[in-house]
């Protein structure tokens, strides 16, 4: 049998678990997105445009989780996101520069 502190403890890891997942959903797919559109504006801009473009991209990414889970602190938006849309902007970038080339 569990008691009330317990119980509200383990709504609250779920409750975590669930914004955890959705920071990397948001960020795992605007980093597809911007994986394409990185090897759209490299030819045209160079990879300096494309770079700044994709910390854009983040900052409004990062915007967005914070609307949908609201105000977390830096740490916690590093953690749960900003590495995750690096590794796979980059991987998405590397696979359609050498599917499309």
């Amino acid at each position: 049998m569990m008691t009330e502190k317990q119980v509200h403890r383990e709504d609250s890891v779920k409750g975590e678990d669930y914004q955890v997942r959705l920071s990397v959903l948001v960020y795992t797919a605007a980093a597809i997105v911007m994986g394409y559109i990185s090897l759209l504006i490299s030819p045209l801009a160079g990879n300096m445009m494309t770079i700044m473009a994709g910390i854009a991209v983040a900052w409004v990414a990062g915007t967005t989780v914070q609307h949908l889970v609201g105000k977390k602190d830096i740490k916690w938006l590093i953690g749960n996101g900003i590495f995750i849309y690096v590794f796979v902007w980059l991987i998405a970038w590397i696979f359609f520069f050498n599917f499309f080339s």
